[in-house]
């Protein structure tokens, strides 16, 4: 019994355990800050989820996740692709297929949004403050930044290519599928800048203000944390939407039947900002592609948000959570039937204890040199060697009347019921 009692205790403290871990996690995903800055699938203030969530209730809208490379998406899609929270670095080194896909897709009648974060990250930023000194600071007037993952590409050993265009790393070659990077931006004629903004005395950054000739209902001004903002070439024919400081950090051009749009900074979708200061309009224009399929596809491939191929994903596809719900009942089944025992022990059963009693060796030799059958004649024996002549004949007399294969417990009550009658055992004279 205490052994099951122990193997109940130790099952119940499992499953707290367990109960305890399910329900940490459950709280860190259901935050979101698990998954990458600007992923819908985030819900604190640095994703998209609101966004996202939005558009489902939008009747004719139909939000969705790509999961996959982008160049698997479709070729005949005429909604909008957002690509949100894009890494400035990697974006001077997409891969070429990738480049041409998204062309191709604007060029379908898409609308492709492609949105950054703020500079080009802390480490880069920090690496060129350290760098260096007061009167660089004094000569670029926080205007001047270097390119730094232009300027990172340029130092990387790597044989001539053409213009444009970055071999793969070394560690990729020899692989089954070449890869070829390329300045994304360059195939549209537009350029990434880098400029150090100061914020004011209250320690706010300048907002980016709606330029000149764009639609009245935008707001105004949209906070802006970014630092880029776009050099573009004027053979390209790009429209600006909002700028910064007089410098473009949204612009637009149209290619083919669809659009490229370019935002430097991702703020402006982030959950935060639709609660705080929502641009309703400005979204509402931007996920409204020129071809009007209705159909918004975010990105989280580029955030490395992959699909998952695993046994549990092919379950859930072919509906089979139900099969395997119950496959893992039958293993704890199994497991607590190997554990505890179904049927309870017999309640004078003792505990096994180690060791032997006084009298064990005794038990034991009798139990070897005298057959159970004989056992009460053999104690009779003895009786007699002790017992008056009286006790003995009614004793005999009553054994008397027994069969010869009678068993040693008819015996051993005869020959006691033959004594009681006759008032006790009689003391031996000597």
């Amino acid at each position: 019994m205490r052994r099951r009692a122990s193997m109940i205790l130790l099952a119940a403290l499992v499953v707290l355990l367990l109960g305890g871990i399910a329900e940490l996690l459950r709280m860190r995903i259901s935050r979101g800050d698990v998954y990458p800055l600007y992923s819908t699938y985030r819900a604190d203030p640095l994703g998209t989820k609101a966004f996202y969530e939005s558009l489902e209730l939008v009747p004719g809208a139909r939000a969705q996740r790509w999961l996959r490379e982008p160049e698997k998406l479709p070729a005949g899609m005429r909604g909008t692709i957002v690509f949100a929270g894009v890494n400035s670095a990697g974006w001077l080194r997409t891969d070429r297929v990738t480049a041409k896909k998204l062309d191709s897709l604007a060029r379908g009648g898409a609308r492709v949004v492609v949105t950054f974060k703020a500079g080009f990250g802390e480490r880069e930023l920090k690496r060129w403050r350290d760098s260096r000194t007061d009167d660089d600071y004094s000569k670029y007037n926080f205007a001047g930044a270097p390119d730094f993952a232009a300027h990172a590409l340029e130092k990387r050993d790597a044989p001539e290519v053409a213009p444009g265009e970055t071999p793969e790393p070394a560690e990729k070659k020899g692989s089954r599928k070449k890869h070829v990077f390329v300045d994304a931006g360059g195939q549209w004629g537009v350029k990434i800048v880098t400029r150090i903004i100061k914020p004011d005395d209250d320690g706010r950054l300048p907002p980016a203000v709606r330029a000149e000739g764009q639609p009245g209902e935008w707001p105004g001004r949209l906070d802006w944390m970014s630092e880029l903002y776009f050099d573009t070439e004027k053979s390209a024919d790009w429209r600006v939407l909002y700028t910064r400081e007089g410098r473009p950090v949204m612009i637009e051009r149209a290619l083919g039947t669809g659009s490229i749009v370019l935002a430097a900074d991702s703020f402006f979708l982030s959950n935060e900002a639709l609660q705080r200061a929502r641009a309703t309009s400005l979204l509402a224009w931007l996920v409204t592609a020129p071809g009007g399929d209705g159909v918004v596809i975010f990105d989280e491939y580029h955030l490395g948000m992959t699909e998952d191929h695993g046994v549990a994903a092919l379950a859930r596809r072919y509906g089979l959570t139900g099969a395997a719900c119950l496959a893992m009942l039958l293993a704890v089944l199994w497991v607590w039937h190997r554990m505890a025992l179904f049927v309870p022990p017999p309640a004078d059963e003792d505990e096994e204890r180690a060791g032997y009693e006084p009298t064990a060796g005794l038990e034991a030799l009798l139990r070897r040199s005298v057959p159970r059958a004989q056992v009460a004649r053999v104690c009779l024996d003895e009786w007699k060697k002790t017992a008056s002549p009286a006790d003995i004949a009614r004793v005999d007399k009553a054994l008397a009347t027994l069969e010869r294969n009678a068993s040693p417990w008819t015996i051993y009550t005869t020959a006691r019921e033959s004594l009681r009658k006759s008032g006790g055992v009689s003391p031996r004279q000597k």
